[in-house]
């Protein structure tokens, strides 16, 4: 699990252990080894966020990120939870094509665009001043329930 952190992370270590001890680390295995993972994490009584959404490279088109979606998404159904938003980040200049393929997939899985909103409300100051390009910071929500 490590090594998904060292090539996507966004977490230093210690939040990236303490994910794994408060079990909202969720991984993927395929013949005992990780090939994908998923954090999810409750931010109010009515709205569950998700996001470090990672599928090793080839690991991709099986399946395995939609899974682990879709095991957050029932996890937040079944705990009574109205919604699950994640966050988009994307250079605000240039097409990332990555990123692109990425806001397809949660739109195919219902997922819809709710605002742009400052980066800095919501990640570390650290992670902020790690970024080498301004970032657009983009919010997506599922409804699980219509309210």
């Amino acid at each position: 699990s490590s090594g998904i952190n060292a090539e996507y992370g966004r977490l230093d270590e210690k939040m990236f252990d303490d994910c794994i001890r408060s079990k909202t680390l969720f991984v993927a295995t395929k013949n005992d080894t990780v090939v994908g993972c998923i954090i999810s994490q409750d931010i109010g009584k009515l709205t569950r966020e998700m996001g470090m959404l990672v599928v090793f490279p080839e690991h991709r088109r099986q399946g395995i990120g939609k899974a682990l979606l879709n095991h957050v998404i029932d996890l937040a159904k079944n705990a009574g939870y109205l919604r699950v938003r994640l966050e988009l980040l994307y250079a605000k200049e240039g097409e990332d094509k990555w990123k692109l393929m990425l806001r397809d997939f949660y739109e195919s899985q219902g997922f819809k665009f709710v605002k742009y909103d400052d980066i800095t409300k919501h990640q570390s100051s650290k992670m902020c001043d790690d970024l080498i390009v301004d970032t657009i910071y983009a919010v997506y929500e599922k409804q699980l329930v219509v309210p």
